[in-house]
């Protein structure tokens, strides 16, 4: 029986899935991390596996982690994430504001043209297929966390373009059930919000040649600004009550500390973790690893409130702080913590040192969906860190990492122009 099987790998597990289509959880014994466990009930997560390790590095999607048979059962450890858009959605009396879905288009799209970028076509796009980020910094970020891809000759990128638009138009509607919306609608909605509407006729458009997904964005990016510019006429809407590109994250402890509080508190954990690791890293005990990783997630949360007090208005002309000082500080923290722990080689510290820097590479990843204003700089600290893992990842890890490279240097040259 699977439920008496209590470990798997480097992991120890706290509960096996419950039922079709709902996810275990797992924790790493020596990091202490939760992680995702999926199983399969009919299909094998063969190909699901294969997908998500070939979209590994890619802006909102769980890592793969370990992937293995047990108990004649495929069983996948990803990254743990949050509720998806379909329970949100549920949650929220099934209505989301034209607000939540046009800042909502922009990272579904932006999901389907990385995955697209890797030659897979989803082709089995839907509401439960996206979800938001789990850490505090990620959970307003949109995941794309099923890679049940179908393996379908005819499907095309517009298919999944298609789909997009039908998710948000579902959304829009809010009544029926997304199978009664399937069933009822059939192709695009032309019932739809106007924007929408647009968006189903460029992709209509552009069937016979690649789309242009910039383009397919800024349809959206259009009516949010249109939509942030007359409610801040209308209403007043100043500082942290404008409207913003990007949905900000929800953060539990540090809200309520002034912005001068929070870069005191800031140096004061950034001075103990480096006194912390001034020693060799193979002297560092596992609790005081754990204590580092503790105070490197409030050394990001911190970040992520004076980033969110800092953050550029449509309305504005210029944010708070000089474009480039705050996420260049931000960056020379963070990867000053990270050369400090990289000199360690026995497997204590190679583990811990691999989760830091998967966990920067997410946070920065989350800041490049949440804080887009600051792109260019976030688009090169992915490329260091897309390098710098290429070098320490395994020899079946190198080729998806040297293409994460070429996307990283090739999203910085568009960002710079």
């Amino acid at each position: 029986m699977m439920a008496e099987i209590v470990s798997m790998g480097p992991y120890e597990v706290l509960a096996w899935p419950d039922q079709l289509g709902s996810l275990g959880v797992a924790r790493h014994r020596l990091t202490q991390e939760q992680f995702a466990i999926k199983t399969n009930c009919i299909h094998s997560l063969v190909h699901e596996a294969n997908t998500l390790h070939a979209v590994s590095g890619g802006v909102g999607i769980p890592e793969l982690h370990w992937f293995g048979t047990v108990d004649e059962r495929d069983v996948m450890v990803t990254d743990l994430y949050g509720p998806c858009l379909e329970e949100i959605f549920c949650q929220s009396g099934r209505y989301f504001s034209m607000q939540m879905l046009l800042q909502l288009a922009e990272p579904l799209l932006s999901r389907v043209e990385f995955l697209h970028s890797r030659n897979i076509i989803h082709g089995n796009l839907n509401p439960w297929s996206f979800a938001v980020g789990n850490m505090q910094w990620q959970n307003q970020q949109v995941l794309l966390v099923d890679f049940n891809t179908k393996i379908v000759p005819e499907a095309t990128i517009h298919d999944d373009l298609y789909a997009v638009g039908q998710i948000l138009a579902y959304f829009y509607r809010g009544r029926e059930s997304w199978e009664q919306y399937q069933e009822k609608v059939g192709g695009y909605d032309q019932e739809t919000a106007p924007v929408i509407v647009e968006y189903f006729q460029e992709v209509s458009s552009c069937k016979d040649k690649n789309p242009d997904y910039r383009n397919l964005k800024q349809i959206f990016h259009t009516a949010l600004q249109d939509l942030a510019f007359h409610l801040a006429i209308a209403l007043e809407l100043k500082g942290p009550r404008a409207i913003t590109k990007g949905l900000p994250p929800r953060i539990d402890v540090f809200p309520t500390m002034t912005t001068e509080s929070l870069f005191e508190a800031l140096n004061l954990k950034l001075s103990r973790s480096g006194r912390q690791i001034e020693r060799p890293t193979a002297a560092i005990q596992t609790y005081e690893w754990l204590l580092l990783l503790e105070t490197f997630d409030d050394i990001m949360k911190i970040y992520t409130i004076i980033l969110l007090r800092d953050r550029p208005l449509f309305v504005q002309k210029e944010p708070a702080l000089r474009a480039y000082q705050l996420p260049n500080r931000l960056w020379r923290d963070l990867h000053w913590f990270l050369k400090r722990i990289n000199s360690g080689t026995d497997d204590i510290s190679s583990i811990f040192r691999r989760t830091f820097n998967e966990r920067a590479y997410k946070f920065i990843a989350a800041l490049y969906d949440i804080y887009p204003s600051y792109r260019p700089y976030w688009a090169e600290y992915l490329l260091t860190l897309a390098r710098e893992r290429k070098e320490a990842v395994l020899m079946d890890e190198k080729r998806v990492w040297m293409q994460n490279v070429l996307y990283w240097q090739a999203q910085l040259n568009r960002e710079k122009t």
